[in-house]
């Protein structure tokens, strides 16, 4: 699995530090904080940075300092969005999201769903693109 994702991440020109720390102790705080953000719309730029942390300095997502210094690096005050994702909503928003997914019969990530199709894993994002576009897969 690392050899596999070191070779997509170079792919992306990204220099991962493998192993990363895996499994994480904080996932759901991690995921309560993608939520806030992608209610107030920051929450692509979060992810970015948390995951670039984790997998560039093996500091885990959802835990200190990758997320107060993800928040603050993306123009977030880590104070307020935490509270905002340990609160009572935050927690029922991670639940909703989790039964939509398994609802849609998600099982990894990552995972697309195009039009009730599910596309699994990072080399199928552009089957799943030309699903969207042609409403079938066509190779290129």
């Amino acid at each position: 699995m690392w050899r596999d994702i070191a070779r997509r991440a170079e792919a992306y020109g990204l220099t991962p530090m493998l192993p990363a720390p895996y499994p994480l102790d904080n996932l759901a705080l991690a995921n309560q904080v993608a939520l806030v953000g992608m209610r107030e719309g920051w929450g692509k730029a979060y992810v970015i940075e948390t995951y670039r942390s984790w997998f560039e300095q093996g500091e885990p997502a959802g835990s200190e300092p990758n997320l107060s210094q993800s928040l603050a690096a993306v123009g977030q005050d880590p104070d307020r969005v935490i509270a905002q994702a340990e609160s009572d909503e935050g927690i029922a928003a991670l639940a909703a999201e989790t039964a939509e997914a398994v609802r849609l019969g998600l099982f990894g990530v990552p995972a697309f769903v195009v039009e009730g199709e599910l596309f699994w894993g990072d080399d199928r994002l552009d089957d799943a693109i030309s699903w969207a576009r042609e409403g079938r897969v066509i190779l290129s």
